[in-house]
């Protein structure tokens, strides 16, 4: 439990808990830096086309619109990890990053959940390790924290 208020749309604040999106995170030179959400679900994301409105045809409105105001579907995991890499990048102390190894989404379908590509590339970087693998991963971090056993 936090003794002070938490902080997510304003600039961070001594004595507060500051929360921002990956996109704005990193400029604030704290100390610690928390990254959480690194699944393989939700990092960098899928790469499926609206249904309703085609990236080709987004393509031809585009031009049409100043600025361009359609995002490309497909375009969206890339943009998604070069934001995440350059939030990692401003970070000025040390960083600690998360996954949820149990997907609690669907409740009927409860299931493991792994590692995004860019955990792995956090855990090669950690561990200077270059060629690691998700076996070396696992292997390095083989118990999850519960919610109902304290963190070490």
């Amino acid at each position: 439990m936090c003794a002070g208020p938490i902080n997510s749309k304003d600039r961070a604040r001594p004595g507060r808990i500051h929360v921002a999106d990956y996109r704005a995170g990193g400029f604030s030179g704290r100390p610690f830096a928390f990254l959480l959400g690194l699944d393989e679900a939700r990092h960098p994301g899928a790469d499926l086309e609206d249904p309703v409105l085609l990236d080709a045809e987004r393509r031809q409105i585009n031009p049409l619109l100043a600025p361009p105001a359609l995002p490309l579907y497909r375009d969206r995991p890339r943009e998604t990890a070069r934001a995440l890499e350059k939030c990692v990048g401003r970070v000025a102390g040390s960083l600690t990053a998360s996954y949820s190894s149990w997907n609690l989404r669907s409740l009927d379908q409860q299931s493991e959940q792994f590692p995004s590509p860019f955990f792995l590339d956090l855990h090669r970087a950690a561990s200077r390790r270059p060629d690691a693998d998700y076996s070396a991963l696992l292997a390095d971090h083989p118990d999850p924290v519960h919610a109902d056993q304290p963190a070490v």
